[in-house]
């Protein structure tokens, strides 16, 4: 790091809560060997980043191939919780993925299903289509 630049005003946009944890660890003696030493830790958790992806995925396969061997295909949906499936936070964020899944499905169907009225419109039953095609379906 350059010693010749004033670091003052970039540390005092980084929260000292944020930094406190560097000076204790590391303590540095002036503000560009905090500087340093905070973009020396992104570089390090960057480097970091793609192994973290990779034992994310792997886990995630991992753990979907054992759950489709004991419980089938679907297992999300036969899986017993002890709580109530309205209570539990698995089964309502994974609800709320298939509402959104189905909603985003039945746009791309519908619009589809539009096109192929809207292209071509000749011949009986013009004007639905084209009621289709002047009104955005």
């Amino acid at each position: 790091m350059p010693q010749a630049t004033n670091y003052k005003p970039i540390i005092s946009l980084i929260s000292s809560i944020r930094l406190d944890g560097y000076r204790t660890t590391f303590r540095p003696n002036n503000e560009c060997e905090l500087y340093g030493i905070y973009i020396w830790s992104q570089h390090a958790a960057a480097s970091i980043y793609p192994l973290l992806q990779n034992l994310e995925i792997s886990l995630r396969n991992a753990v979907d191939r054992e759950a489709r061997v004991r419980f089938g295909d679907m297992w999300w949906e036969t899986i017993h919780c002890t709580k109530d499936r309205d209570e539990c936070h698995f089964y309502k964020k994974h609800r709320k993925a298939k509402e959104c899944l189905t909603r985003e499905w039945r746009k791309k169907r519908d619009e589809t299903q539009a096109r192929s009225l809207c292209s071509g419109a000749t011949g009986p039953g013009m004007e639905s289509r084209s009621y289709y095609c002047l009104n955005g379906f």
